[in-house]
């Protein structure tokens, strides 16, 4: 009769200091003593994966620092694409630019390093499992980076360009008044006739050609100054106008990069919802006829979700929630395989213990 000790949760091991030493990073830890792992080994296991984890981490963040403005100006495409003219970002604190290229260096890292911060998750979570589930280390640790990383891919190549352009529709896209002039104000009617009007005044173009070089460039200067005085009366003029206020977007770095990173985040996250529900299921928590029983629940959270975490307009929440309604439909198809494949196992097991 097999021993059934030798694959049970909760039956295993305390980490070995050099992890990359094993043969089998999960089959040959400390089974074949059957002992379960105490309290204060969990918390010192706990203690090394965060030690590993902030370690990546740091590794991840001096490289990233190093191409920190590439990086930024990279997150910054798309509010370049939906800018009319140049873009400016500004900002109000003497201090603001560099805390945010610390936070960009940071955020750029916490990506960079999402495999091995995953991996670590799995070390820690490991012992709980059977000898089979640890074996899917690196199927964990593979999808649930491509899941974070292809929902942050999702919001910067189509969530965002509706975005933007929605929030800087509120902008009044007045043009500069000289950029307008023959349909406003005249401007440059007017600066031919003051041009002439000048000329005239000097004696007209014939007596500019007898005198010297350097009085026509006085007199040139002179013309120049008058106009550009008759230029600026009209343009104040016309700032004086009621009704031309103008309303323009003026975006600091910190508030930006604040927005775009809450949005990555977000659908990185809500894009490894098929992941957490199938280890919820394999854990006994969830099942996919209670999830198919709350599906109507489940999809009114993710439209609220949606409407918290995206701007307040139609396009956008829908990109987030449909998306999300997308993926529990695939969660509930993936916990019911899961279902299906522990029950034979199950079955599996008990024909053995009869034998």
């Amino acid at each position: 009769m097999p021993d059934d000790t030798t694959d049970k949760p909760g039956q295993d091991h305390i980490a070995d200091d050099d992890e990359f030493a094993e043969d089998d990073e999960f089959a040959e830890d400390d089974e074949a003593t059957g002992t379960k792992m105490p309290f204060m080994a969990h918390l010192e296991e706990l203690r090394t994966r965060l030690v590993r984890s902030f370690y990546g981490l740091i590794i991840g963040f001096v490289i990233c620092y190093i191409f920190k403005e590439q990086i930024y100006l990279f997150l910054t495409h798309p509010l370049q694409a939906s800018a009319n003219e140049g873009l400016e970002l500004v900002y109000l604190d003497p201090t603001e630019a560099f805390f945010t290229y610390i936070k960009v260096a940071f955020l750029a890292s916490l990506v960079l390093t999402s495999p091995w911060l995953f991996f670590q998750l799995w070390r820690f979570i490991a012992p709980g499992l059977y000898q089979k589930e640890r074996r899917l280390a690196w199927p964990f640790v593979l999808s649930s980076s491509a899941l974070f990383i292809g929902g942050a891919i999702f919001c910067f190549t189509l969530v965002f360009p509706y975005a933007f352009q929605f929030l800087r529709s509120f902008e009044t896209r007045h043009q500069p008044a000289l950029q307008q002039a023959d349909q406003r104000s005249g401007i440059v009617e007017v600066v031919r006739k003051e041009v002439a009007a000048q000329l005239k005044a000097q004696g007209g173009e014939a007596a500019l050609r007898d005198i010297s070089a350097d009085q026509r460039g006085q007199v040139a200067r002179r013309i120049e100054q008058r106009v550009l005085d008759r230029v600026i009366q009209l343009l104040m003029r016309e700032k004086r106008k009621p009704g031309t206020l103008q309303i323009k977007a003026q975006f600091t770095m910190r508030n930006y990069l604040s927005f775009v990173s809450t949005l990555l985040l977000a659908f990185g996250v809500i894009f490894e919802t098929p992941l957490v529900l199938v280890f919820l299921g394999r854990l006994g928590v969830v099942t996919s006829r209670g999830l198919r029983r709350k599906r109507k629940y489940a999809i009114l959270i993710m439209f609220v979700v949606a409407a918290i975490f995206t701007p307040p307009d139609v396009v956008t929440q829908v990109l987030m929630a449909v998306p999300l309604v997308g993926l529990f439909e695939i969660s509930i198809w993936l916990v019911a395989a899961s279902e299906k494949k522990r029950a034979e196992q199950e079955e599996q097991w008990d024909r053995e213990a009869e034998t």
